[in-house]
């Protein structure tokens, strides 16, 4: 069975498609479970749990880039831990993410975490131009971290956490709280 052609194009999700997303949602999560608990760490035993994260209904990409963001710092840490070789690269990791969602959706899940850096990363390997994407980066990166989280979230259409974020902030962003929920 290939977990990466497991998708919405067959007969009976047109028919029953809520029953179809709970099957293939059901199947996956069975075979990330037993990935996780019977098989022995290795690139390609990571890559497979990363494909089940992508194909589930709606795509867990949070979850996915989580556990990309654990092997990146795995790398930056330098260590000459034996489990790094267990794991592809990061970079490895987020190209097999993109290949199987849509690169947009992934750039968003890696903004919704936070880590500019990990965005970053999404953005170069899914070949967008960086004039597209570096300006609003470098823009997040300077303002304050609460401040770079209400961006985040109004971008997102996370309203709720845009508020706690700017409520967090402070006094000072007072009027920007009675603007949102004027907005809103």
């Amino acid at each position: 069975v290939s977990l990466s052609g497991l998708k919405e194009t067959d007969d009976v999700q047109a028919k029953a498609p809520d029953v179809y997303d709970n099957k293939v949602s059901s199947i996956l999560l069975s075979v990330r479970k037993a990935l996780e608990e019977q098989v022995t760490e290795s690139p390609g035993r990571e890559l497979c749990i990363l494909t089940t994260l992508a194909r589930s209904e709606p795509p867990a990409l949070e979850v996915a880039l989580e556990r990309i963001k654990v092997i990146r710092e795995m790398e930056l840490l330098g260590s000459d831990d034996s489990r790094k070789a267990t794991y592809p690269s990061a970079e490895e990791a987020v190209k097999h993410l993109l290949w199987l969602s849509d690169s947009d959706a992934v750039f968003e899940a890696a903004l919704g975490l936070y880590d500019l850096n990990l965005a970053a990363i999404v953005a170069l390997n899914s070949q967008r131009d960086p004039k597209e994407f570096l300006p609003y980066l470098e823009e997040l990166e300077r303002m304050p971290s609460l401040i770079m989280q209400y961006n985040i979230d109004l971008r997102l259409n996370r309203l709720d956490n845009a508020l706690k974020h700017l409520v967090t902030a402070g006094d000072a962003y007072f009027i920007d709280c009675l603007n949102l929920l004027k907005k809103n």
